[in-house]
């Protein structure tokens, strides 16, 4: 296994409320998850970081 998903705090948002991921998806080359939440998150291959997109609710 080189990483794992890791839906964490941001370090500089204290106020954040992280939730778990309910959907996970793969376009062409990129993967999209979202948490209970609505937000949208791409995931970078190489490493497992999470990076916000929006908002699906």
């Amino acid at each position: 296994m080189k990483w794992q998903i890791q839906n964490v705090q941001p370090v500089d948002y204290p106020e954040f409320k992280t939730a778990p991921i309910v959907l996970i998806s793969l376009n062409e080359s990129q993967l999209f998850v979202s948490d209970f939440m609505g937000r949208r998150y791409e995931v970078k291959l190489q490493t497992g970081e999470m990076e916000l997109k929006g908002i699906t609710k």
